[in-house]
């Protein structure tokens, strides 16, 4: 009876020092994972501030362009009306017309023209509708523009147009 209950008290001990032994590899373990933690979160913050640096670094940046309004009324036979000057910002794009908010059908000429009234492009559109001048290669950057407006046709005397243009697209 003796041996037996002396085997039980090795083999309680053993146990609880396999439990003990656990429980410090267990926290040794936790400490390994909570520095690597630490380690991987300022690796990953390091990482993400350099990308967005260098995203922004070699991002092109978007180059602003000057819009003009247009709100006047077109009579037909009246010639050309015209907006106040706006500078070109680049020599790669066209002119744009956007005409909107009127509620008559008419037929406009619409001519981007430089300081000095010479031509530097035209198009020809319905209203309510964007077009781009087919070309405007004569029209340089660092210029001012305005753009010149008649109808060719219209149904009623007088038409209100509205709506914007710029010299670059």
């Amino acid at each position: 009876m003796q041996m037996g209950f002396r085997n039980s008290l090795f083999a309680l001990i053993a146990r609880m020092h396999e439990t003990i032994s656990l429980e410090l590899k267990f926290s040794r373990i936790k400490k390994f994972i909570k520095k690597g933690a630490r380690k991987m979160k300022k690796k990953i913050i390091t990482v993400g501030i350099l990308s967005m640096f260098a995203v922004g670094m070699f991002h092109p940046v978007a180059e602003a362009r000057n819009i003009g309004s247009i709100n006047m009324t077109l009579s037909f036979g009246n010639g050309d009306l015209h907006t106040p000057l706006i500078g070109k910002t680049t020599n790669t794009r066209v002119g744009v017309v956007n005409l909107t908010g009127n509620n008559h059908s008419i037929w406009v000429v619409a001519t981007m023209k430089n300081s000095a009234n010479a031509h530097r492009g035209t198009v020809s559109m319905a209203s309510n509708v964007r077009r781009e001048f087919t070309q405007t290669s004569q029209a340089a950057a660092g210029y001012v523009y305005k753009l010149g407006l008649r109808t060719t046709s219209s149904p009623v005397n007088a038409v209100r147009t509205t709506g914007s243009w710029s010299p670059d697209r």
